[in-house]
């Protein structure tokens, strides 16, 4: 089934869709849920979360792609529930955490809306050879371990995380030159 027909079945309000959402992106959303959380049990009920926001959603929203948008809800509602309470274990960010040292939250409230800020990494990572793109979205939007990021690129944890350093050095240039920060 298609995202288009996904779409149009949550417009239409039929909630059979759901089962469909589940079947073909459950995993992807659990994944997202447990690397951001460390935890299978968080992941399933936040799974769960995030079918219910996509139903509570859509309709206004019409997303380009229902497993992107579902993503983002995972990552968000895993964000939240972390912040809200959930500790974390000594020397371990999370994926955002690294990238906040480009730019403080408050720098970026300031100048831009959340909204410029992902058109401006799109336009970055447009500009990245495919091999750099995909650590930046597995780390980044999905929140892949780099132990597992680097297994799949066939390259060494060590090296990832130079590659991702390096990475994140010139996005916060190329924001920089953009303006978007200091």
């Amino acid at each position: 089934m298609d995202d288009n027909e996904m779409l149009s079945r949550l417009e239409a309000r039929d909630e059979s869709v759901l089962a469909d959402i589940d079947r073909q992106y459950g995993r992807l959303i659990s994944s997202v849920a447990r690397n951001i959380t460390g935890s299978p049990e968080d992941a399933d009920e936040l799974k769960s979360d995030v079918l219910h926001k996509l139903w509570n959603s859509i309709p206004p929203a019409r997303p380009d792609s229902v497993r992107a948008f579902a993503a983002m809800i995972a990552r968000q509602l895993s964000l939240n529930r972390v912040e809200a309470g959930r500790a974390k274990k000594r020397g371990e960010a999370l994926p955002l955490d690294e990238l906040c040292e480009i730019a403080s939250d408050d720098e970026v409230s300031e100048r831009i809306e959340a909204k410029e800020l992902g058109k401006a990494i799109s336009g970055f990572l447009s500009v990245c050879t495919p091999e750099e793109r995909a650590m930046f979205v597995r780390r980044y939007v999905y929140a892949e371990p780099p132990g597992i990021i680097a297994a799949r690129l066939g390259i060494t944890k060590n090296s990832l995380g130079v590659r991702l350093c390096r990475l994140r050095a010139r996005l916060r240039a190329y924001l920089k030159e953009r303006g978007y920060i200091e």
